[in-house]
């Protein structure tokens, strides 16, 4: 695995490691949010799931996303306030590792709160959103091998409005720290 923030020639696999069930179109639109949002971004990546590890061979850098829990809207699911923390990357010994974890449970519920009117019917379209964006964070933390935050979806915290907003974003500089050292704004551990 390559060393975290040193880009290599081909592009950056994110095993994703469903551990429940998820909706076809919630994964859809987690990928396609995904490749927008690491769209100006130095490193490429693909995006797979864990089981197609073994058919791919050895890979020199990657990042394995553990998703929890049930990612699919049900049509008349109650709104519930959710806080805390919806994803984490795993550290050992201050040093960041290439592993990190979702709770699609929690993060679905407070998807919730934030969907109105038409969005409602559109529940796993904008939870589909909203797990790219964590798992974004999360892979910013990853590929920086940095516990900083900075602005936009580098925030340490984010609304449920804004992670099913219309647009989300990193800064220019979050994304080019991705090819170098560590370059965020505020040291938040």
């Amino acid at each position: 695995m390559a060393a975290a923030g040193a880009a290599t020639d081909g592009p950056a696999t994110v095993f994703f490691d469903f551990r429940g069930t998820v909706a076809a179109e919630v994964e859809s639109e987690m990928k396609e949010e995904l490749a927008r949002l690491f769209r100006d971004s130095p490193r490429q990546f693909s995006f797979r799931r864990l089981q197609e590890a073994s058919e791919l061979g050895p890979l020199p850098d990657l990042a394995v996303l553990r998703i929890e829990g049930d990612c699919r809207m049900p049509p008349a699911w109650p709104a519930m306030d959710e806080r805390g923390p919806f994803a984490w990357t795993h550290i050992s010994g201050g040093t960041v590792l290439s592993f990190g974890a979702v709770d699609c449970e929690r993060l679905r519920g407070a998807v919730a709160t934030a969907l109105w009117g038409g969005d409602r019917a559109r529940g796993n379209q904008m939870l589909g959103r909203a797990l790219a964006r964590v798992a974004a964070h999360e892979l910013l933390h990853i590929f920086t091998g940095s516990k900083r935050h900075g602005r936009g979806l580098a925030r340490p915290g984010l609304t449920a409005a804004e992670l099913v907003a219309p647009k989300g974003a990193f800064t220019l500089q979050e994304l080019h720290a991705m090819d170098g050292p560590p370059a965020l704004a505020k040291e938040n551990e």
